[in-house]
């Protein structure tokens, strides 16, 4: 599908080597905005590790002062 595309966007008919050019750089968009989806949701992934670790920690404050 893609060598497709590649051998389309040097084509003689100026109508698909515009098409197929336009399709390379959506590809493009699509993939790079894949990547920072994905950055995005590990960002997320580390936030909410940190409120649950926060969250535990609090509990454990709280038992301590009750204890003293």
């Amino acid at each position: 599908m893609g060598s497709s595309i590649s051998s389309d966007t040097n084509s003689n008919n100026p109508a698909v080597a515009q098409q197929a050019q336009k399709i390379q750089e959506l590809r493009a968009q699509v993939k790079a905005q894949k990547e920072i989806s994905d950055a995005e949701k590990q960002k997320l992934n580390g936030l909410e590790q940190q409120l649950k670790g926060a969250e535990q920690n609090l509990k454990g404050v709280k038992t301590q002062a009750k204890a003293q």
